[in-house]
């Protein structure tokens, strides 16, 4: 189940489909909350469980709590061409459920001492969201005209 907090330009009936199959490809059960943010340059950041709490983002002051952690997503919106830009969004997904599927499996998380691109978890990461696990094309389609659209006022 994915409860989505989004706080971009773009519906959540665009994001839904994009993060219901990275769902099933990363093969996660459990409760996982994602936050889109407002931001434009892309990028990605997966917390572990148990709580997460910002007054950035919640404008309540209520603990939201999750089994699998927290997703937050920032949009690239910044790229020479809209279907650029949502493939690099899909694949910001892909690999930040990557890491919630990790963590869900128990498998190991490197330390803060190796470089961050040598770490294991993040060699799995890229591996699957580059070459693994592929989003439907016609819901990259729909991100891709809805960016272009943003992009184009």
């Amino acid at each position: 189940m994915i409860k989505i907090y989004n706080y971009s330009k773009i519906s959540d009936e665009v994001w839904l489909p994009i993060l219901k199959e990275a769902f099933k490809l990363a093969k996660l059960k459990g409760k996982l909350v994602v936050i889109i943010t407002r931001g434009k340059i892309g990028g990605g950041t997966f917390y572990r469980p148990p709580n997460l709490f910002n007054k950035k983002l919640f404008k309540s002051k209520r603990f939201i709590k999750s089994e699998l952690g927290f997703v937050v997503i920032n949009p690239c919106l910044t790229a020479k061409d809209a279907l650029q830009s949502a493939e690099s969004n899909c694949i910001t997904i892909l690999h930040e459920f990557k890491h919630a599927s990790d963590y869900f499996y128990k498998l190991p998380f490197d330390s803060h001492k190796v470089k961050y691109s040598n770490r294991c978890h993040e060699k799995r990461a890229r591996w699957f969201s580059k070459y693994e696990a592929k989003i439907c094309i016609q819901n990259m389609w729909k991100l891709a005209v809805t960016i272009d659209k943003l992009m184009s006022k």
